[in-house]
């Protein structure tokens, strides 16, 4: 009996073994199934602020006829160096709502039907226009139609420089920071521009990282649901073997009753009640 208590006492210690890594894993689950939710959240909650900023309800009618409901507006598209969205959201303004369009796609001749209406479309045409050294445009991946507005607009690292160069400017040239402080021959605009999420350009690129966060948490979860599933059936499965004594060599010797299995056996038992 004493034989037979030490074998079953060695093969719940066993099975004690497993419980700290399921418990750790566990505890890991939650923690991610938390930090899941929240950002999930968040990430809705942007895309309604974005969709709603970017969206002009006036002309979707015209956008549906044309086949363009499902267009990518150009805040959607840029690629903005980190730090300058402010200042490129200052310049281009209502052109971030701008709706991608084909080249020479002729959207344009049916305009004349749109009453009431405000609308920007843009031709995604790339290759043709050079970012000027020096200019917004370098900081910038976008149609050659943006590039172009942009090589006119030069960078400055601060307002005293921008202050400094501005009689240095030539015929529609500008000087910005990455502050949106922005100047010209004979104007000047200061429009720091909003900050943080509700930059329509930070507010973009804030939904990519959440998107790519959200993917990443949902992989782990998947894959600590995966875990936290075998390790519990493991633990169930030992346990039924062990109460219908099936264990291999070294336990059976010690256990009146036991039905003795090969070590390969025993774990076809085990997947067997898996």
């Amino acid at each position: 009996e004493t034989a037979e208590q030490t074998a079953l006492d060695e093969l719940r210690a066993r099975i004690a073994g497993v419980r700290p890594e399921l418990e750790q894993r566990e505890e890991r689950h939650r923690a991610v199934e938390r930090d899941l939710h929240t950002r999930e959240g968040r990430l809705e909650s942007l895309r309604a602020m974005q969709q709603a900023a970017l969206e002009d309800a006036s002309a979707e009618d015209w956008l549906a006829r044309e086949g363009l409901a499902d267009a990518p507006r150009l805040a959607r598209e840029l690629q903005v160096a980190e730090g300058w969205e402010t200042a490129v959201e200052v310049v281009l303004g209502h052109w971030l709502q701008s709706v991608i369009v084909a080249a020479d796609a002729g959207h344009g001749q049916t305009l004349d039907e749109l009453l009431h209406s405000s609308l920007d479309l843009l031709e995604d045409r790339r290759g043709g226009t050079q970012a000027r050294p020096g200019s917004l445009a370098e900081k910038v991946q976008a149609p050659d139609a943006v590039l172009d507005w942009l090589n006119g607009v030069m960078v400055a690292d601060s307002w005293a420089t921008a202050w400094s160069g501005r009689d240095a400017l030539g015929e529609g040239e500008s000087l910005i920071t990455a502050d949106g402080e922005w100047l010209g021959r004979g104007w000047i605009r200061v429009a720091r521009g909003p900050g943080g999420q509700d930059s329509m350009l930070e507010r973009e690129k804030m939904i990519a990282r959440l998107a790519a966060d959200v993917k990443r948490l949902s992989t782990e979860e998947a894959a600590l649901a995966e875990g936290i599933g075998a390790l519990r059936d493991e633990v169930q499965t030992l346990e039924a073997a062990i109460g219908e004594k099936i264990v291999t060599y070294d336990f059976a010797r010690l256990m009146d009753g036991a039905t003795e299995v090969k070590t390969s056996e025993f774990g076809s038992a085990i997947l067997e009640r898996m």
